[in-house]
């Protein structure tokens, strides 16, 4: 794509990197709205559980759902989001889930959930194609990222829309 990655080694010690990415004209901008439209939904079921093997990754989407007005729940592997959800299924109204990840693969995470609940609403978030997935889901419950924190919420919103 053009860009450049550039490492520096310090005297001291330390080091720094330097990444330049190029500006492209077909790729989305960043959604730097200070609010986001929240819909009005069932207060009973209005917790997300949120799954991805990156803490930091967990850490910055959890923190970006809450600001919207979420309740989140997190899990770094599959076995703690089948624990999670099995716990808190009766509030947890959509599952986001990274795709790829150690452990449980995405295949196994999305039939485990299906059958504690078959009817489990689940969100798919990767940079993956999918197709040759055994249980690949619907492309409209795909996120493909990466992708902004409005493009997320918009996401959610639609899906809520939905349910």
């Amino acid at each position: 794509h053009g860009g450049s990655l550039r490492l520096t080694n310090a005297p001291s010690g330390g080091a720094r990197v330097t990444i330049e990415i190029p500006h492209h004209e077909a790729l989305p901008s960043a959604d730097h709205s200070p609010t986001l439209e929240l819909q009005a939904w069932d207060p009973t079921r209005s917790t997300l559980l949120l799954v991805d093997d990156e803490p930091d990754i967990l850490k910055i989407t959890s923190r970006t759902l809450t600001e919207a007005g979420y309740d989140v729940l997190t899990a770094t592997n599959g076995e703690h989001a089948l624990e999670l959800y099995a716990r808190h299924q009766k509030t947890i109204s959509l599952c986001i889930l990274d795709y790829i990840m150690p452990g449980l693969s995405g295949d196994e995470l999305f039939d485990a959930f299906r059958r504690i609940n078959p009817n489990v609403e689940l969100l798919i978030c990767t940079g993956y194609d999918l197709r040759g997935s055994r249980t690949a889901p619907r492309r409209e419950n795909i996120l493909f990222k990466p992708y902004t924190s409005g493009q997320l919420v918009a996401m959610i919103q639609k899906h809520r829309a939905k349910v």
